[in-house]
């Protein structure tokens, strides 16, 4: 499975249980071009099956 984070991930990324689901979260984006890439800076939050 891939999805569009909207940029590159450039945050700390964190997993997390509520209620038995697990997810994970990331902040995306990269407004200063570290990365080479430009995207608006998001926290993108993802369960997994």
């Amino acid at each position: 499975m891939k999805t569009d984070l909207g940029g590159a991930i450039d945050g700390g990324v964190i997993t997390y249980e509520v209620k038995g689901k697990q997810y994970v979260a990331a902040a995306a984006g990269d407004n200063n071009l570290t990365f080479g890439v430009k995207g608006d800076n998001t926290i993108v939050v993802l369960s997994l099956p």
